[in-house]
């Protein structure tokens, strides 16, 4: 089993960051692609998460919003 490894690789003005994990890949994929799995753990703590758009199929887009202490909101779009 692979142990959870971390990988940063920069080019450019890209970061590609690879991270290993010693779980199923569909149960990985799972956690990452699910709203509801997503608002359980995605962001700092104290911040909850709003998701708005979410396709993770190639060329997909992922918009949310968290939503942190003091009424703090950080909009975010990944494109992917």
């Amino acid at each position: 089993m692979i142990e959870n490894n971390v990988e940063a690789i920069v080019e450019g003005n890209r970061v590609i960051y690879k991270r290993y994990f010693g779980i199923p890949i569909d149960l990985l994929f799972e956690v990452w692609s699910s709203q509801e799995h997503l608002s359980e753990w995605w962001g700092p703590d104290g911040f909850t998460l709003t998701t708005t758009r979410l396709d993770f199929s190639s060329g997909g887009v992922w918009e949310f919003i968290m939503h942190g202490p003091m009424d703090t909101t950080i909009k975010t779009r990944s494109d992917l």
